[in-house]
């Protein structure tokens, strides 16, 4: 038997499930990770993967820290995730010659291959997207997206 205080619980749990922008950002996400992962699948990449893959390109050799901020990761989360790129043999992790405790990370022959394969399958993606959700309205939520993401990490 279903209370009144029960059926109030259960409208307010639907109305923060309606309102709340960290529960809505992360559907939103999961559903745009899908269509990424799905095209990425075909050369067993994730979306994360592939991020990870392109900002070790970009950078060159590279601290894990400075990975981890330029993916606004935290450094745990980061590791965990490069481990299986460095096990298949994407990427390369070494100390750092000044400082023995840091990690540099840069890609492997092997990762540079692979992430010339998944480009296309990005573009592809990314073309998904852009068919689904038009292409002027897809660069301005990414543009107001990037500029939300800056206001709520300034300091």
């Amino acid at each position: 038997m279903t209370t009144n205080a029960s059926k109030k619980n259960n409208r307010l749990h639907w109305r923060i499930g309606e309102e709340c922008a960290c529960f809505q950002v992360r559907k939103l996400s999961r559903a745009i990770t899908r269509a990424y992962d799905h095209h990425l699948s075909a050369v067993d990449l994730r979306i994360t993967q592939f991020t990870i893959l392109n900002s070790v390109a970009v950078s060159g050799a590279a601290h894990l820290n400075q990975i981890a901020d330029a993916l606004v990761m935290d450094r745990s989360t980061l590791g965990r995730n490069i481990r299986p790129l460095i096990k298949a043999g994407l990427i390369e992790s070494r100390p750092d010659e000044k400082d023995g405790r840091a990690q540099v990370l840069a890609l492997t022959a092997a990762g540079e291959a692979k992430l010339a394969d998944a480009l296309p399958l990005w573009r592809m993606a990314q073309k998904e997207l852009d068919r689904k959700l038009g292409g002027a309205d897809l660069m301005s939520l990414v543009q107001k997206w990037g500029e939300i993401e800056t206001k709520l990490n300034a300091t």
